[in-house]
């Protein structure tokens, strides 16, 4: 009898009513059959925690775990904790695997002994596919491997692959051997702080250029980038910082700074135009850290448009351009 090794697939869920059943599905009726699905409900207020209970009645591979609200971080790191499976794959509760892809990773990974697979993925905003580009720069690399080192260079020059947890395939050996888990208490920019770390630690990263995923941005992109919460950008900070100090033990730190700075830039926005103490406090320490990321980087490689940010900031009318911006945007819809 052929061996079929374990995949565990982790969902992360809260609040995913409409949504979740769709990603279910998708895990379940894969023609890969060897599955333990973790569903792990985040203190849900909504309906999913009974729509994942109703899977987990019908379906033996379905195993529902539920916790109080702590964020995405914790529910992974709770997956982790329970996962039995050769391989481990993240899956978000607005998204879909696309037929075929767990058996397309497993041969994959089993072939080249990989202890990570980067997969491809498509973009929709839920009534369409649109152009991958809004969700990563660059298109996906053609090569078939390379080391973690390799493959976080492709993230900080953002050449294909993004920092979501969620574009990789993990051996569990290797993922449980490495000793690294999500930053818990950090609700953005987890992922990016999670695959700095474990990315150092692989040996072996292969590479699928064949969409597997259906990544939908319609939720997400406006829980990130329209609801301002200066809270949740310090959070996002605090990870920046933590990613700025790896790379300087290492000497990636150039390398990291361009995209560092593309990072920070999300996060003042995301910190809003609040006149409050901790907001300004907030925009304050982001552009102290975008001036630290900028000193390790040329003029060619912040770009011109970073580049024009910066003098705004340092000449102090950044915030009242941006301002006159915002305005002839709304005028112009």
């Amino acid at each position: 009898m052929t061996y079929v090794p374990l995949v565990s697939v982790v969902v992360p869920v809260f609040n995913a009513q409409e949504s979740i059943r769709r990603c279910l599905d998708s895990i379940l009726r894969q023609n890969y059959l060897e599955i333990e699905l973790l569903v792990i409900d985040d203190g849900s207020t909504d309906a999913s925690a009974s729509i994942c209970q109703e899977y987990e009645g019908r379906d033996k591979r379905a195993h529902v775990l539920s916790q109080r609200n702590s964020g995405p971080a914790s529910a992974r790191n709770n997956g982790i904790a329970h996962a039995s499976g050769v391989y481990l794959l993240f899956i978000d509760a607005d998204d879909v695997l696309k037929p075929g892809a767990i058996s397309d990773l497993v041969a994959i990974a089993d072939s080249v002994q990989a202890d990570m697979v980067s997969f491809n993925f498509e973009v929709t905003d839920g009534d369409r596919i649109i152009d991958r580009k809004i969700a990563v720069s660059g298109t996906y690399p053609v090569f078939q491997q390379s080391d973690g080192r390799e493959c976080l260079e492709l993230i900080y020059r953002e050449r294909g692959i993004a920092n979501f947890s969620w574009a990789f395939m993990y051996r569990m050996s290797f993922l449980k051997s490495s000793d690294v888990w999500f930053p818990e208490g950090i609700h953005i920019f987890e992922d990016a702080l999670f695959l700095n770390q474990i990315l150092r630690l692989a040996q072996k990263v292969a590479y699928c250029q064949k969409p597997l995923y259906t990544y939908q941005i319609s939720t997400a992109s406006e829980s990130l980038t329209q609801r301002k919460d200066p809270a949740k950008a310090a959070q996002g900070l605090e990870a920046v910082k933590q990613i700025w100090k790896i790379c300087q033990q290492d000497e990636s730190s150039a390398s990291f700074a361009v995209h560092g700075i593309n990072l920070l830039f999300l996060l003042d926005y995301i910190t809003g135009s609040s006149k409050s103490v901790y907001a300004r406090k907030v925009h304050a320490d982001i552009r102290k850290m975008i001036f630290t990321l900028s000193s390790r980087c040329g003029y060619k490689q912040i770009g011109r448009g970073n580049m024009i940010k910066i003098i705004l900031i340092r000449s102090g009318v950044y915030d009242f351009v941006m301002l006159i911006l915002r305005g002839i945007r709304k005028k112009c819809r």
